[in-house]
């Protein structure tokens, strides 16, 4: 890892200038050899043109022609063949008004371009360079034809410059070439350099990652320090790993000391947390409950059925309550989990349901329940049922109304041949990525204003977190299809092997309480 973060960005950073460096010394070298070999091709075309006019004149005064357009006609097959014969090149002779004359090769100038001849008939000397192949380059060159200061037609010639573009190509390849040679040597002896340089770097970061490893338990290796004093100098590695030193020496005499108050921190923040969660938010549920029974109970006028179901619930939830209490207050003082025992979670799932129904009617809510027999699990069944309570209540006062909050259980395996009880509760509404990450953190909430009812202080998903982990089992948080799930994992009792101790949850643990009390 340190190698590739620090050895192999600076070979990168050089290997990305030497290209960056050879690709533009190409480019000048091509720019530089493009503009000499136009510097080169208008000399030439400056001579030729010169040359062209001497031998012009001379034709005519010695075929005894006049200066003038007629005798230009009259010459130009004679002058277009002696010019190919002096210069090597390919002449064209044209009218003032561009109408060809004669020419040694005419097929060289119909697929060539016409700018120059255009320039040539307003009077001014013009080349036009093309490429028509990969390694060809031509030249069409057109000059008015002057005599005692009188235009008498137009010279068109096409030359032949491959051989020059050629040479250029090859000097700027052999430019390339050379710099990619140098910039390799520079390249090796920078890559054998700088890594003798990161060499004792690279021996302290291994160590510090034998650090690291060390501290997560808690704990420093012997031989880290021997490694140390092995890399002990006088150049700046050598003070940093003599610094290191010291620094580990002082934590390894540090670590008693900090592991006991790590201890005690520890349990402090957990005694703190737990009191706090179970009094600030668990006991609202049961109570609100309550409330909605009691006011049912003043609109019951005469309904005997009614009030007894009113009373009833009542009764559960205020004795539920009840010992919601003393178990709170006993935990913040014992810190020590409670007894577990055998739970059919159908029953206790289905006595949540029952007693949140009402609750869910207010908001044109219903429970759709799903579960398969013999859901039993090890565990406590108060703790299950708080858990139970939570997310059916924050299904009610988050989900969409008139969509009913779907209950699915079932049995699956596990790892290691076992087997695990999922119990899935889900109902209409979204979950970002974020919030699934973010949901369990103590205080956290979604979304104020989408919740039916104030007051939440965001603790009942993180304390349904802790509760499933003192009961062995597991939370988490997803949305698929526009349905926010809540899955529970718990792991799954062998009611075969559970012996003679088997024994259902009550459903109303408030009626359990009151028969134990009137006995």
């Amino acid at each position: 890892m340190f190698r590739k973060s620090i050895l192999w960005r600076l070979l990168g950073g050089l290997l990305l200038i030497f290209a960056a460096g050879s690709l533009f010394l190409y480019w000048m070298v091509q720019r530089q050899e493009q503009e000499s070999r136009l510097e080169q091709i208008a000399d030439d075309l400056t001579t030729l043109k010169a040359n062209s006019q001497v031998y012009i004149r001379q034709l005519l005064v010695l075929d005894g022609q006049n200066n003038d357009e007629r005798s230009y006609r009259l010459v130009a097959r004679e002058m277009v063949q002696e010019l190919y014969q002096i210069n090597g090149c390919y002449p064209a002779a044209y009218t003032s008004d561009g109408e060809l004359l004669y020419a040694v090769r005419p097929d060289l100038f119909e697929n060539s371009p016409t700018e120059d001849f255009s320039r040539a008939m307003a009077g001014t000397d013009a080349f036009t360079v093309f490429y028509p192949g990969e390694e060809q380059m031509t030249v069409t060159f057109s000059m008015p034809v002057e005599v005692v200061d009188e235009k008498v037609g137009i010279l068109r010639f096409w030359v032949d410059y491959s051989s020059l573009y050629q040479q250029g190509r090859d000097t700027a390849d052999m430019v390339l070439k050379s710099c990619m040679l140098v910039f390799s040597l520079i390249f090796a002896v920078a890559l054998v350099m700088i890594s003798r340089m990161l060499r004792p770097i690279r021996r302290l970061s291994r160590i510090s990652r034998q650090v690291t490893e060390g501290l997560s338990r808690e704990e420093i290796d012997p031989e880290v320090f021997d490694s140390l004093e092995a890399d002990r100098g006088s150049d700046e590695v050598g003070r940093l790993a003599e610094d290191m030193g010291t620094m580990l020496l002082l934590l390894d005499e540090q670590f008693d000391r900090m592991k006991e108050d790590k201890k005690r921190i520890l349990e402090l923040m957990k005694s703190r947390q737990e009191f706090y969660n179970n009094v600030t938010h668990e006991l609202k549920t049961p109570l609100t409950v309550i409330q909605g029974y009691a006011g049912l109970l003043e609109n019951a006028d005469g309904d005997e059925e009614l009030k007894s179901k009113a009373v009833s619930h009542i009764q559960n939830e205020s004795g539920r309550l009840y010992r919601m209490v003393l178990q709170l207050l006993d935990l913040s003082r014992r810190r020590t989990a409670g007894q577990k025992e055998p739970v059919n979670l159908k029953l206790l799932v289905g006595s949540v349901a029952e007693s949140m129904r009402v609750r869910a009617d207010r908001y044109g809510m219903s429970f759709a329940l799903q579960l398969e027999e013999e859901l039993w699990i090890l565990a406590e069944g108060e703790r299950v049922r708080q858990v139970i309570v939570n997310l059916f209540d924050n299904a009610i006062k988050y989900g969409r109304e008139g969509c009913p909050v779907e209950v699915r259980g079932r049995r699956e395996p596990g790892e290691e041949g076992t087997h695990q009880i999922v119990i899935e509760i889900s109902n209409q509404g979204f979950l970002s990525p974020e919030d699934r990450e973010k949901i369990f953190e103590p205080f956290y909430r979604v979304a104020k204003e989408a919740s039916r009812e104030r007051g939440s202080a965001g603790l009942g998903l993180p304390l349904c977190r802790q509760l499933m982990e003192e009961q062995g089992g597991r939370i988490k948080a997803d949305c698929h299809n526009g349905l926010v799930i809540f899955i529970l994992y718990f792991p799954e009792y062998d009611a075969v092997s559970g012996g003679d101790d088997l024994r259902e949850v009550s459903p109303h643990p408030a009626g359990e309480a009151g028969r134990r009390r009137e006995s």
